[in-house]
């Protein structure tokens, strides 16, 4: 009995994260702010697939969401409902880049718990 309570403290580390990954992010937040309008197929880009978006924060600047996460691809609708709940709502979202590409596109948004 002893022995299997010493090996299942031991196996919580070992499986609490991936291997490799050892809790380091390459997100960088490349914008934080509400999202103040949205583009669908703005430029014919992706194929009228592509999303973009202009914050409250930015001014005038917009924000592609990289090509593989458009609305022709699994997380396309996803990251769309969340801009689009920034919009309606009011709440902010951090636009993330987990590429480590500068910034010229997002990969992901969080749904921030600011105003």
């Amino acid at each position: 009995m002893r022995l299997a309570a010493l090996l299942l403290v031991l196996s919580v580390n070992a499986f609490a994260e991936e291997p490799g990954l050892m809790g380091v992010s390459r997100d960088i937040k490349c914008a934080q702010g509400t999202v103040k309008q949205i583009h669908i197929g703005a430029g014919n880009y992706d194929s009228g697939n592509g999303i973009s978006v202009m914050l409250t924060s930015t001014g005038t600047r917009w924000w592609a969401v990289h090509g593989e996460r458009n609305l022709n691809d699994p997380t396309g609708y996803a990251l769309l409902n969340m801009l689009s709940l920034s919009k309606l709502t009011g709440q902010q979202v951090s636009l993330l880049d987990e590429s480590g590409g500068g910034c010229n596109y997002f990969t992901g948004v969080v749904l921030t718990n600011m105003y």
